[in-house]
């Protein structure tokens, strides 16, 4: 009876991992979709920043030169907006970028100085 169980477990959870594993990849495509969606809908104001950044963070682990060119962007409108929350937002996510997936620790040390710069101490809470 032992030797019967053994490979029906083993069965189970191989099973329930790779169930588990697509639809978590299932769960990150949808959620990239309706960025991107959202995204195109937007205009150049802060709600635009916001949804660059989240679209960041969904895409950098499986696509992190597409989260550099949106972090970009995000930085770019948050400065002309002066949006300086969405903006050291922008400037953590490229510095995580740089130092977890590009390897140049110097930008990442520059992005991650200039979210300092861009917030007090009171609000770094705020910020994540």
């Amino acid at each position: 009876m032992k030797l019967f169980l053994r490979p029906v477990f083993t069965g189970v959870l191989l099973i329930l991992s790779i169930y588990s594993v697509f639809s978590q990849t299932v769960s990150s495509i949808s959620i990239t979709n309706s960025l991107i969606s959202q995204l195109k809908k937007a205009e150049q104001d802060t709600n635009r920043v916001n949804i660059l950044n989240q679209l960041v963070s969904a895409l950098t682990e499986e696509h992190y030169v597409l989260g550099l060119q949106y972090a970009d962007s995000a930085v770019q409108l948050a400065a002309k907006l002066n949006y300086k929350k969405g903006l050291c937002k922008a400037h953590d996510l490229l510095g995580n970028i740089h130092l977890n997936y590009t390897l140049s620790y110097g930008k990442a040390l520059s992005e991650y100085n200039s979210a300092l710069e861009l917030t007090p101490v009171s609000d770094w809470k705020q910020i994540q």
